[in-house]
């Protein structure tokens, strides 16, 4: 919003009137036009209503309205005052500094009123929307019995993308044995969790926030694509066992499911603009350390995986290519 100060003077023989936004007018005895402008706070390019009135409140006298400085509406345009005066209403002209209005009357002289405001409103940008978001195999560290680490590229394309922000939700659980095959407690768990949050472990059914709201890194200068980045980490407890003058990677047998759900709002509304769902199941059952294995398992170990038997395997996996292939 601009602020309008208003200088509102009429000139009559011989005398200069002045008054407020509606102007009371002390003429003694001499006749002027009162002219003023309302409102007093109004943006570049709305418009202002123009009141100009007869200091005696004479009716039916001819009233000249022009623009005496700026560009724009009226352009010396004529009214007949009625009883309280007659207002018109003009648009302030776009990127005008100061505009001076004048209102006259034969017999009465002229007022006018000068309109002075700062600088053109900035244009509304529109709002941004989305076209897609795309999901990808950004980067493989590692996947082994013991567990996976990889990167995801979010990749998200459609306009206005420096107005948006985005976030990943996760429903997750988690299976780990101990090594006489009885399941393990998620405090059990999570005391032997070395990377990760909880709810990366069991949401107990529900989606809870994996990261929370930001802006898209990887900005195009046209703001029409942007990217984020998550990192998916799990590691299963492992110990080094000696059998036969070697020694052998001893891994707690598990089983890890995850979901997500990717989202994209408008950062100044808050609304949802678009969504994405992708998730896996990663176990260690191609790794299992039986009793037909060379060597077996220890014998108060029943139930383990080792390392040298087997990487883990990605199943179940939903909209990210080449996540189960991966060995």
């Amino acid at each position: 919003m601009k602020t309008i100060s208003i200088l509102l003077f009429c000139i009559c023989a011989s005398l200069i009137c002045f008054g407020g936004s509606t102007p009371e007018v002390e003429s003694y005895g001499r006749k002027c036009v009162v002219l003023w402008a309302d409102p007093d706070v109004v943006d570049d390019g709305e418009s202002v209503t123009l009141t100009a009135r007869l200091s005696d409140g004479k009716t039916g006298v001819t009233v000249y309205f022009s623009l005496e400085q700026g560009s724009g509406s009226p352009a010396d345009s004529s009214y007949v005052t009625e009883s309280g005066g007659y207002a018109y209403t003009t648009a302030i002209p776009s990127g005008a500094r100061v505009v001076r209005y004048k209102a006259s009357a034969q017999g009465y002289g002229s007022a006018f009123v000068d309109v002075l405001f700062g600088p053109p409103v900035p244009p509304v940008p529109p709002p941004p929307t989305i076209t897609s978001i795309d999901l990808s195999l950004h980067r493989k560290i590692s996947a082994n019995a013991y567990g996976f680490s990889f990167q995801l590229k979010i990749t998200v394309n459609g306009t206005g993308l420096d107005g948006v922000e985005i976030r990943q939700r996760i429903k997750s659980s988690s299976t780990e044995k101990n090594w006489d095959g009885t399941d393990r407690t998620f405090d059990q768990i999570m005391a032997e969790k070395t990377a990760g949050s909880a709810n990366a472990v069991d949401t107990k059914g529900k989606f809870e926030v994996d990261w929370n709201w930001s802006a898209l890194r990887d900005l195009n200068d046209t703001k029409t694509q942007g990217a984020q980045y998550d990192n998916q980490v799990s590691n299963i407890f492992k110990e080094w066992v000696p059998i036969g003058g070697k020694y052998y990677r001893k891994i707690r047998r598990a089983e890890k499911f995850r979901s997500f759900v990717v989202e994209v709002h408008n950062k100044a509304t808050g609304d949802i603009l678009k969504t994405a769902e992708w998730g896996f199941t990663w176990n260690n059952d191609n790794a299992a350390w039986t009793a037909t294995s060379s060597p077996p398992p220890p014998k108060d170990s029943p139930s383990c995986a080792r390392g040298d038997l087997g990487s883990g395997e990605f199943k179940n996996v939903t909209n990210l290519p080449g996540l189960k292939e991966w060995k």
